[in-house]
Order: structure tokens, then C-alpha cells, then sequence
């Protein structure tokens, strides 16, 4: 079975942006507000034509560094 801290599987899994941080936080409420705010990025990027699509990406990529280093007990994003 997979160790739940491993860093690796945490920014995998952050491709959906807080996946792989409610898998690594016991109470998951980071993870939710990721993935709340990647939702409202999306809609958001859709109602702007795609003009908001690279500020989704880069989130997303935020989310996935953030997933691997709170992993290793260094997170990037203080939610």
C-alpha cells in the first residue's frame, strides 16, 4: 500500500489541484478550498473565452508543487 506522505504521489495526484493534499491532511479543509478555487478558475475561464486559462495552469502547477512539498512538511500555501 501507498504511504500516504510519500511527495511524489501527493503532486501527482494535485493535478486535480487538492487532491493529493486532502490525501495528505487529516482534516482536509485545504484541499477543499483548492479544489473550490480551481472550480471557480475553470468557470471563469470558460465565461472569459480562455483568457483566464493560463492563470488556471499556473494555478494548477502551484497545486501540484504545493501537494509535494506539503508531503515533505513544507507547505507553499498557507489556506
Amino acid at each position: 500500500m501507498a504511504d500516504a506522505k510519500n511527495p511524489v504521489l501527493a503532486g501527482i495526484l494535485n493535478i486535480i489541484p487538492g487532491l493529493g493534499t486532502w490525501l495528505i491532511c487529516k482534516n482536509g479543509g485545504k484541499g477543499l478550498k483548492l479544489f473550490v478555487i480551481a472550480i471557480v478558475l475553470s468557470v471563469l475561464s470558460v465565461l472569459t473565452l480562455g483568457l483566464l486559462s493560463i492563470l488556471s495552469l499556473i494555478y494548477t502547477l502551484v497545486c501540484i508543487y504545493d501537494g509535494y512539498m506539503e508531503a515533505q512538511g513544507k507547505p507553499v500555501l498557507k489556506l
